[in-house]
Formats: structure tokens, C-alpha cells, sequence
């Protein structure tokens, strides 16, 4: 039998998503901010997304750990609490995220188109977006601020 390191007890797992939640909602309060400010580098849209995408992982690992219902309402004290639901919640607020910036990014065969060319010349240049077109984005993102208390 393999070391089940990926198991965990429920207080290492609670403490995990509760981390990565608090990280999450900071990292995306900032993030909305930026893009309501001004234009938007393309590479920050990409890297909210990677971190909503990482984010989803944890939240799904720690939901299936064994006993972490029974645990988060002992933790907080409050037998109706249902962190099962609010990892849902959550992760239903990140999907629509990461679908709102993938979105926004034209495509090509599959693939999103990070760069633009830069007309008559041999470069390219990182897309931008305007605060116009990341205001669907920023209203998924507030969605996600939202879920997380």
C-alpha cells in the first residue's frame, strides 16, 4: 500500500481551505479592483484564472475528505453550518469565473490568443482589456468575493 499522503485529517484539510479561501478572496478583491481602475494586462487576467483554477482543486480535495462536514460544525460551533454547500457555492462562483475569462480571450483552433501582432512590424503585444470589456468578468469575480465570508 501506498503512504496516503493525500488524505489528510479534517483539521489539516479545514485549515487548508480556509487559507486558500482567505488568500482567494484578497487575491480576487485585488484583481477586480485593477481591472475596474483601468486597462488590464492579459497576463493578470490569466493569472486570476490560474489561481480560481487552483483554488477549485483545493476546495474539491478538502470536500472529500472523510468526516469534514461533522468536523466544520463542530469547529464552528453550529450543527446546521454546511460546509459541503458553501465549498459548492464557491466552486460554482469560481467556474463561472474562469468561464467569463477564458471567454473574453479570442481563440484560435482551441487555443486563447494571449498576444496580439502588432501591425506592420515583426512583434506582438500582450492583449489588454478595458474596464468596458472585463465588466463581465469583474461581476463573476465579485461573485466569488461574495461566497467567501
Amino acid at each position: 500500500m501506498a503512504f496516503p499522503a493525500s488524505a489528510g485529517d479534517q483539521a489539516t484539510a479545514l485549515q487548508r481551505a480556509i487559507g486558500v479561501a482567505s488568500r482567494l478572496k484578497t487575491r480576487t478583491t485585488n484583481v477586480n479592483n485593477q481591472m475596474a481602475a483601468g486597462d488590464t494586462s492579459a497576463e493578470v487576467a490569466l493569472a486570476i484564472r490560474d489561481d480560481l483554477i487552483n483554488a477549485d482543486s483545493v476546495f474539491a480535495d478538502v470536500a472529500a475528505v472523510s468526516g469534514i462536514a461533522q468536523y466544520a460544525k463542530d469547529q464552528f460551533n453550529d450543527q446546521g453550518y454546511d460546509v459541503v454547500a458553501d465549498f459548492s457555492a464557491m466552486r460554482t462562483a469560481i467556474a463561472a469565473a474562469i468561464t467569463a475569462i477564458e471567454t473574453a480571450f479570442p481563440a484560435s483552433g482551441g487555443f486563447i490568443l494571449k498576444e496580439s501582432l502588432v501591425a506592420n512590424t515583426s512583434g506582438t503585444s500582450i492583449r489588454t482589456f478595458t474596464p468596458t470589456q472585463t465588466a463581465g468578468i469583474r461581476t463573476t469575480l465579485a461573485a466569488v468575493i461574495s461566497s467567501i465570508e
